[in-house]
């Protein structure tokens, strides 16, 4: 592979433009970048898509969602989270990194501070600068397991600091956040008064090995000061049909809601009444993928680590594995470049996910254990020649 750009320097979108055209010049490329489930739709989601397209549901709908969707939002909300909400605090986005967006933009501008963890998704920066934001960076370390240090967190936090973004369980590390933690960012939070906190809860039903995860906004001094967002995409497997929401504190609704007028109008009312099958419906076919999960969690964790040189972190929730590759002496630029050139094998690299991520790449098993196994195989090869090249 040649990157366009120096391999210090190389990003997501050249990743992903290597990997297509590798894969268009029929080079079958292992895929252990994309945070995408494998599985398909479950066949009672789809078939209320279809149903909602043969009842002719392919007009406008009403800005902020079907009543419908709001409706099955709040309940899944009160099962799965604790949270009481009131369906108007519900607005339905093309996509959950959308309802992020909307919030940012109706809460931030030039004069506030995005706080957002290091490592994390990358689009939270991204987003912060969008709406016009100062974005502060607090790093986590592994040797800590990716928890909050909160006084670094602290010590980062002043009178401009608008909104603190959390994303439990955490893509890239899969930390869950526990309940020490989110009584520390309530008492921080007390103390900076203009500060709210964005939950990106995307990954909220994808936990492991009895973990349980458990939202920022039910802890009592946070309710009315969190935004919650998730969505279908990950917990459903289906990521093309573009539904995410955000529950928005009742200061809020009003402001986010005109955003997301001007934004996108509105959602799709197939993809709308699939979402909702999707919450209302049986919930097997989860049950079934998370347990999938969990097998392949312990596959690529257990594989990595017999790879001399690299360590991977046992995640609690999401489906990613963040490996330690600093034994190496690569970049993480580096390493991708060089898995993806010798290899095969698509990874991102930590630095797409922040500086602390350094050292470090992302793999996904989000994928066939087939594609991990042979991945793994391809990966202990590259590795295996640079340690090959050094001697």
């Amino acid at each position: 592979m040649t990157p366009t750009a120096p391999p210090s320097e190389v990003d997501v979108g050249q990743i992903l433009a290597e990997v297509a055209r590798r894969r268009a010049a029929g080079i079958a490329v292992i895929p252990l970048h994309s945070g995408e489930p494998d599985f398909p739709t479950p066949e009672h989601i789809v078939e209320a898509g279809i149903g909602a397209l043969r009842e002719g549901d392919t007009h406008y709908t009403p800005p902020g969602g079907l009543g419908e969707l709001r409706s099955a939002v709040v309940d899944d909300m009160a099962q799965h989270k604790g949270l009481d909400v009131d369906p108007r605090q519900v607005i339905v986005t093309p996509g959950a990194k959308l309802a992020i967006h909307v919030a940012m933009q109706a809460l931030c501008g030039p004069d506030d501070e995005v706080v957002c963890l290091d490592p994390s998704y990358g689009a939270y920066a991204a987003l912060g600068h969008l709406a016009r934001a100062t974005v502060q960076h607090v790093p986590t370390k592994i040797d800590d397991g990716f928890s909050i240090d909160l006084e670094e967190l602290e010590r980062a936090l002043g009178p401009r600091s608008r909104l603190l973004v959390l994303n439990f369980p955490s893509n890239p590390t899969g930390h869950v956040l526990d309940d020490d933690e989110i009584e520390g960012i309530a008492q921080l939070c007390e103390r900076h008064p203009r500060l709210l906190v964005l939950s990106d809860e995307i990954y909220g039903r994808l936990v492991y090995g009895g973990t349980t995860f458990r939202s920022p906004a039910t802890h009592p001094s946070l309710a009315d000061r969190t935004i919650v967002v998730d969505g279908v995409s990950k917990t459903y497997a289906m990521t093309g049909w573009r539904v995410g929401y955000a529950v928005l504190p009742p200061q809020l609704v009003e402001p986010a809601a005109q955003v997301a007028l001007d934004m996108f109008l509105c959602v799709s009312g197939v993809a709308q009444r699939a979402a909702a099958a999707a919450l209302r419906g049986p919930q097997d076919a989860v049950e079934a993928m998370l347990g999938r999960y969990a097998a392949r969690r312990e596959r690529i964790v257990d594989g990595v680590n017999a790879i001399e040189g690299l360590h991977a972190h046992e995640p609690d929730g999401a489906f990613y594995a963040w490996v330690d590759a600093r034994a190496l002496g690569m970049t993480s630029a580096e390493l991708s470049v060089h898995l993806l050139a010798n290899g095969d094998v698509a990874t991102y690299p930590g630095t797409a996910f922040g500086g602390a991520g350094e050292g470090f790449v992302r793999l996904t098993f989000a994928t066939s254990e087939e594609n991990i196994s042979l991945g793994l195989e391809r990966i202990a090869e590259a590795v295996g020649d640079l340690r090959a090249v050094e001697a």
